[in-house]
């Protein structure tokens, strides 16, 4: 296992992002405190409405095991929102919403199916740290397993997009309908192969 990438986005304005490599920002994005703002810290954060267009796209090595790490917090439960996709170039693998119950949900692809539903509820306006593996073993489908605080929440086996591997992982905007929460914070990202 090796480090591929990480960031606290501290000292870090939303204009030194794209710069910096590997990030593509879109549509409305702030800084804001992060988790721990006795230090400082600092977070990337959407705009105040919901929509599909705001996001941060980190590209990546091609890997047929990655895991994505980052700190979230939500600004809204109204509606289903957007926390992250898993992508090979264009092809969405899969993606992981929050629900409307607060609990998180894994999807092939583009679709809106839920292939499987997490058991704990993410609150709004709280700080979740989460981890997600995508796992393509060389044959078979891709496993999907998403910790919630260290623990396991949701795993599944599924076609994802007929993806065996990824390129980049995409936290927040969408292909589809889904909106991004408004005020959807990420924070202390990392990725390992």
């Amino acid at each position: 296992m090796s480090l591929l990438h990480f960031d606290g986005f501290d000292g870090l304005a939303v204009a030194d992002l794209a710069p910096l490599g590997g990030y593509i920002p879109t549509g409305t994005l702030t800084m804001v405190a992060g988790r721990f703002p006795s230090f400082n810290s600092q977070a990337v954060q959407t705009g105040g409405a919901a929509n599909t267009t705001d996001g941060l796209t980190v590209v990546h090595a091609a890997k047929a095991i990655v895991t994505y790490g980052l700190a979230v917090r939500f600004g809204g439960s109204a509606a289903t929102y957007r926390v992250l996709s898993g992508r090979n170039g264009a092809t969405e693998a899969f993606n992981l919403v929050r629900n409307t119950a607060g609990r998180l949900v894994i999807r092939s692809g583009t679709s809106a199916t839920d292939v499987a539903v997490g058991t704990q509820v993410l609150t709004t306006g709280q700080w979740y740290y989460l981890e997600v593996q995508f796992n393509y073993p060389g044959s078979g489908n891709p496993t999907v397993t998403v910790r919630v605080n260290g623990g396991v929440d949701i795993t599944n086996s599924s076609t994802f997009g007929s993806a065996v591997q990824l390129d980049r992982v995409v936290l927040g905007f969408s292909f589809s309908t889904v909106q991004v929460a408004p005020s959807f914070s990420i924070d202390d990202l990392y990725i390992l192969d």
